[in-house]
């Protein structure tokens, strides 16, 4: 039953983490505020505040919201995002120190991330104690394996049975996917599994110099998975939808799966991909759209006051 949109790719204010995960949670890019931009947003403590994200969307219906990050959660300014946004209850490298044996921790280590094989045990472990309640749960998790030049691989795929660093991207994304793959199919196929909708995305191109020297940015897309709950005992058919779009359409294109938006609705600057309103990319390029983004300063302004 997945959907899998093959169109999404780079726009301006999307292209770190952070704002790949903004762009995809509340519909915008992140843009400059005054001279704090990409990495040093780090102490921006109202994070675009007046804007709604999906986190704000959900905590007002009830949901516990929680962010899983292998890393420091202060790493680009993401806790402030997260707390700014409803998610109070964040848990980084130094929580999951403290949960796991000192031995398989050590294991896992790679200095300053843990490797995603640990991240996702520790994701399996707290939606399992989401789930003991009854409320909704949103449960969102940031893996670093792939990320770049440098491949975080995790134990299980690893010789040593250690976290290693490694040179080879297509290593590193078969050991997340795999890792990722597993979270998915444990949650899904649990006896007593919620109706849950799983969003499975790279929250922005791959950064490894290599690959852009080859394959330039604006020629690559975002991996983007929608996975609904199951209908029926068999496998549904994969729909793929590739249409033109951005980081900033998987938002209403969530919000629209949930049943929050009229059906192919908008979101932010965003528009579902389940409809037919164009994005932002089909009306004018990529090129055209961050050319315009990049010199609207009333623009930026208008998501940091």
């Amino acid at each position: 039953g997945t959907i899998d949109l093959t169109g999404v790719g780079p726009m301006i204010g999307t292209g770190w983490s952070l704002s790949g995960m903004a762009a995809s949670q509340c519909g915008v890019p992140v843009m400059p505020n005054g001279l704090r931009f990409e990495l040093n947003l780090e102490d921006q403590v109202s994070f675009m505040a007046e804007v709604t994200c999906l986190s704000d969307v959900l905590v007002d219906r009830g949901y516990r919201a929680e962010f899983i990050v292998g890393g420091a959660a202060e790493f680009g300014g993401a806790d402030h995002y997260y707390r700014s946004h409803g998610v109070a209850d964040q848990i980084d490298i130094e929580a999951i120190a403290a949960m796991m044996p000192p031995e398989e921790f050590g294991a896992a280590n790679l200095g300053w991330v843990v490797d995603d094989q640990m991240l996702m045990d520790v994701a399996l472990r707290r939606h399992a104690e989401l789930t003991a309640g009854e409320a909704p749960v949103l449960l969102i998790v940031e893996t670093s394996g792939p990320h770049g030049l440098d491949v975080w691989m995790s134990r299980r795929c690893t010789p040593s049975g250690r976290a290693e660093v490694w040179r080879d991207n297509a290593a590193g994304v078969r050991c997340t996917g795999g890792i990722v793959a597993d979270f998915v199919e444990t949650l899904r196929d649990a006896p007593d599994a919620r109706p849950t909708l799983f969003v499975v995305l790279s929250d922005h191109i791959n950064h490894n110099p290599e690959l852009r020297a080859s394959d330039p940015v604006e020629n690559r897309r975002n991996t983007v998975l929608l996975i609904p709950p199951r209908t029926g005992a068999g496998a549904d058919p994969v729909r793929v939808i590739d249409r033109e779009a951005a980081m900033i359409d998987v938002y209403p294109t969530i919000l629209d799966l949930l049943g929050l938006i009229p059906p192919g609705g908008g979101a932010g600057w965003g528009v579902s991909l389940l409809g037919d309103a164009p994005t932002l990319v089909e009306r004018y390029g990529r090129a055209e759209t961050d050319r315009l983004l990049a010199r609207d300063g009333a623009l930026a302004e208008r998501l940091w006051r």
